[in-house]
């Protein structure tokens, strides 16, 4: 049995756990526990796992998607990952900004690399990708990042100035089923499809039987549109859009694709044959 809890995500339908925005997943596959994302708060992040009746001592991976707040903030205080490897991806250590109204504010993701005793411990550079021990689960780069998930509010420290964030140390997530692949993005920055294309192709499994996570669609109906596109393209079984979504996205999404569609809201499970 695969078992994937939205452990923290903007919207909260639970009684249990805490949510703010972010995104922390709780992945139980192959007989690992693998965390994707940390989200934004370390008294959130606990909490919602020890309401699991978890630690963080007994995860094994911790999978960081991108150095934004919402997905890595909680690794600002120590967390007890006493024997989890934690994976980030290459290029996560470039400075990170955010431009609003003429200002490019720092977002101080390259702190973490060495502040993070956890981090520097038991951190592992992600170039590229990697099998986790079993051989279903995947922790991936996509190649390519489609045009049109670039955006000027996200820039990178470069020299004295400033270049546009293609997000290149986007890690994603997917575990081979019998059924076909389910698949898991952060925050999408690279887009849904070089995340979809990029599973199939390391995999060689070519039906996708769910794809949850982030979409950073963010409300824009163009993006909604994109996303949609791509959803049929691939026919993908099951759908569970959360975090940048958006709440107008969410339920549009919903209203589209009715029974394919989950609710992947803090405390939502899922779970899937193997």
């Amino acid at each position: 049995m695969v078992r994937i809890t939205s452990l923290c995500d903007n919207v909260n339908n639970s009684k249990r756990l805490w949510s703010m925005e972010g995104n922390c997943v709780l992945v139980e596959a192959d007989g690992l526990r693998i965390v994707y994302d940390v989200g934004r708060d370390a008294a959130i992040f606990t909490h919602n796992l020890g309401a699991l009746g978890l630690t963080p001592a007994q995860l094994d991976y911790v999978v960081l998607s991108h150095g934004h707040h919402g997905h890595v903030g909680a690794m600002r205080s120590e967390i007890a990952f006493t024997s989890a490897k934690i994976l980030y991806g290459t290029g996560f250590e470039v400075p990170k900004f955010k431009y609003r109204q003429g200002v490019c504010s720092p977002v101080h993701n390259e702190d973490l690399l060495r502040t993070n005793e956890a981090l520097r411990r038991n951190g592992e550079r992600v170039s590229d990708h990697l099998v986790l021990p079993g051989g279903k689960v995947y922790v991936y780069k996509a190649v390519s990042c489609d045009p049109a998930m670039r955006s000027e509010r996200f820039v990178l420290g470069q020299g004295a100035g400033y270049a546009a964030d293609a997000f290149a140390e986007e890690l994603n997530l997917c575990v081979v089923t019998g059924q076909g692949l389910i698949v898991l993005s952060g925050c999408a920055h690279r887009g849904v499809e070089p995340i979809v294309a990029r599973a199939i192709e390391l995999t060689g499994c070519s039906r996708v039987r769910a794809l949850l996570g982030g979409t950073h669609i963010n409300d824009d109906e163009a993006l909604l549109a994109h996303y949609c596109e791509v959803v049929d393209r691939y026919q993908i079984a099951l759908l569970g859009p959360s975090h940048c979504t958006g709440i107008l996205g969410r339920a549009q999404i919903a209203r589209r694709y009715r029974d394919r569609y989950a609710d992947f809201s803090t405390g939502k499970v899922l779970e899937f044959d193997e």
